[in-house]
């Protein structure tokens, strides 16, 4: 029996083990081979049942070892549904799940080891993996959704053929006709097959249909119904007059969602940042989670309360000259390789996935509309904004790449409109270097001064607007921890402020707009990050309403974002999850709040990039501005 065939059947292994040296040895004697032979023989199963015991027993002295915090809070038991051995993938124990443990250098105590401290950590990390066995046991207090219940209910993929296959997949017109009008609805059916040509018997993929003009700068996102029978309905009103293409993909497969929420489930995150700690006459470098369990440290630094009482862990330094107070600054270290996948579920998540046109069914089916008009949807509400949370899909189509909303209309972006709207006024922004885009375009039109924290070059230093003769600020800093400024240089800490920090500064008295966007870098650890985050800003957001009447609050949700990470480590397969949180945790406040949801104007756009189109991107700030000026006071609410 080969080696690799005994890693294929370890779910057997004891079994296979005990049953091996009979089994050899009846050869040695039914052959008579060699000595040799029989020696290579008996030193294979000895080998092996090293293996085998490293797998059980050399792991468990880390399982029961706990990491001491310097403020240690006390984690609410593991979600009953799921058990941790039972998820473990037999072909994946042996290398990512007891690969090398991390051992951080000491370096002979040598002083400003950090640099030297971070490369060794870079270097380990991409080329060797971490035990995440300890972390992998981490109890996490959330209410687990019940997506992620289902799927990791269910098994890994072993076969990468078995999953949707855009090649094999049936797209037809139900309600077929030579011409349309304008206003008739179109329906689409979607049948989805295997690799092997075989129909699918269940749901749960992330289809997309879009209609589209390239022509006429005309496009429209449809709507989908699941029957998880492996047939999807696509719906969408027919909006313009002309040539119409219709466009499927099958973006994501059932089981790459389930390999997303299992890698999270198990490793917490799936990209650790480094903490420089430095005084006059010392650093060093360590790890840093948003969980209270990392690898390769017993003892940890709690900077949640500096984190605005948001989770935020670091190994603490191991040298006595350099305290958890001596922490200054942070830098990005690279996804850690290998990670805990299948060989299927690693073809299909980096290789079917990675493609210049994201799993598009190469089917042609074009609609002719000849005649009808557009309705005019009636002027959106200023005072309740609860259908901007559940308007649904199609929320707008473009036309000549202008986006149209197709629920109510808003104040168009003209420039006098803006002046007028934004004067007396200071637009806070609170997010990523989506916001940041956000900033520059908004400065364009408003032709305002900015002024630099700092005067480097670096993306994540805050930046402030103002235009005095219309009295107007704005500034923009990236959201606290966890975020990714970049793993080619050392970030400021005073860079990064939590979003609630930013909302609780919003002083009670002025005309204020708020914008929130908490997307990709979250997408990159488990979602319960995300949830606990949002928590906190909802809170905040309560508190400013109540003392400030005059604030206007808009949260930016998910777009269509594909050419960036792998989509196992980040990205927008985590959309519809981020979508339900925002409305489950938002409750309340629908009517106060704007959702900006800007997801049918991202896939419409067929957008790619984690930063949008530049086209796409102005249209998506007209939308917010426009969405902003039309708000009531909530004092009039």
């Amino acid at each position: 029996m080969s080696k690799l065939k005994l890693l294929e059947d370890m779910r057997t292994r004891d079994e296979i083990v005990f049953k091996l040296p009979v089994k050899y040895v009846r050869l040695c004697r039914m052959f008579a081979v060699s000595l040799a032979f029989c020696v290579t023989s008996l030193l294979f199963v000895v080998i092996y049942e090293n293996q085998r015991s490293r797998l059980h027993h050399l792991v468990q002295p880390l399982l029961s070892q706990q990491s001491t915090v310097n403020s240690p809070a006390t984690p609410s038991p593991r979600a009953p549904w799921i058990k941790w051995k039972a998820q473990l993938h037999p072909e994946l124990m042996v290398h990512p799940w007891t690969g090398k443990t991390l051992q951080p250098l000491m370096a002979d105590m040598k002083p400003f080891t950090q640099q030297s401290d971070y490369d060794y950590l870079q270097n380990h990390i991409i080329s060797a993996g971490l035990n995440i066995s300890r972390i992998a046991q981490l109890k996490v207090d959330y209410e687990p959704l019940d997506i992620e219940k289902e799927l990791l209910s269910e098994a890994a993929l072993t076969d990468a053929l078995k999953v949707p296959n855009e090649s094999y997949t049936k797209v037809a017109i139900l309600n077929p006709k030579p011409t349309h009008s304008v206003g008739q609805t179109v329906a689409i059916r979607i049948d989805i097959y295997n690799g092997y040509g075989h129909p699918m018997a269940r749901g749960g993929d992330v289809i997309w249909v879009w209609l589209t003009e390239k022509e006429k700068g005309a496009a429209l996102a449809a709507h989908i119904t699941d029957f998880r029978n492996g047939t999807y309905l696509a719906e969408a009103p027919v909006l313009w007059i002309g040539q119409i293409t219709i466009k499927v993909s099958v973006r994501y497969p059932r089981e790459s969602l389930r390999a997303l929420l299992y890698t999270r489930h198990t490793m917490k995150s799936l990209r650790y940042v480094a903490a420089g700690y430095v005084t006059n006459s010392d650093s060093e470098s360590t790890l840093c989670l948003p969980f209270p369990r990392i690898p390769g440290y017993h003892t940890l630094c709690n900077f949640t309360a500096r984190n605005h009482g948001q989770s935020w862990y670091c190994g603490h330094p191991r040298k006595p000259s350099l305290r958890c107070a001596d922490w200054v600054l942070m830098r990005d270290l690279e996804f850690p390789k290998p990670l805990p996948l299948t060989a299927a579920e690693d073809v299909v998540l980096s290789t079917a996935l990675q493609k210049p046109v994201p799993r598009l069914v190469h089917q042609n089916l074009t609609l002719l509309v000849t005649s009808g008009q557009q309705r005019i949807p009636p002027p959106c509400d200023p005072f309740n904004h609860t259908h901007t949370w559940f308007d649904q899909t199609p929320r707008g189509y473009f036309f000549q790449r202008t986006w149209i909303p197709t629920a109510c209309t808003v104040p168009p972006p003209l420039a006098e409109l803006w002046l007028h709207c934004l004067r007396d006024t200071t637009v806070v922004m609170a997010g990523d270097s989506n916001l940041l885009m956000w900033f520059s375009r908004i400065k364009q039109r408003i032709n305002c001064e900015i002024t630099r924290a700092r005067q480097d070059a670096v993306w994540h230093t805050p930046l402030t607007c103002r235009r005095p003769d219309i009295n107007f600020t704005m500034s923009w800093k990236l959201h606290g921890y966890p975020e990714h400024p970049n793993s080619n240089h050392w970030a400021e800490l005073s860079d990064f402020t939590s979003v609630c920090e930013r909302i609780d500064s919003v002083p009670a008295v002025g005309k204020h707009i708020v914008i929130i966007h908490m997307y990709i870098h979250f997408t990159i650890h488990h979602y319960s990050i995300l949830l606990n985050r949002l928590k906190c800003v909802k809170r905040a957001i309560e508190e400013l309403l109540r003392r400030n009447p005059n604030a206007r609050v808009l949260i930016r949700a998910p777009h269509h974002a594909y050419h960036g990470w792998n989509p196992i480590y980040g990205g927008d397969m985590t959309v519809p999850i981020y979508v339900e949180l925002l409305r489950r945790e938002f409750r309340g406040l629908y009517n106060r709040v704007v959702f900006l949801n800007l997801w049918d104007m991202s896939v419409a756009g067929e957008n790619t990039d984690y930063h949008p189109d530049e086209w796409i991107d102005q249209q998506m700030v007209n939308f917010a501005l426009s969405h902003a000026c039309n708000m009531a006071p909530a004092l009039r609410l």
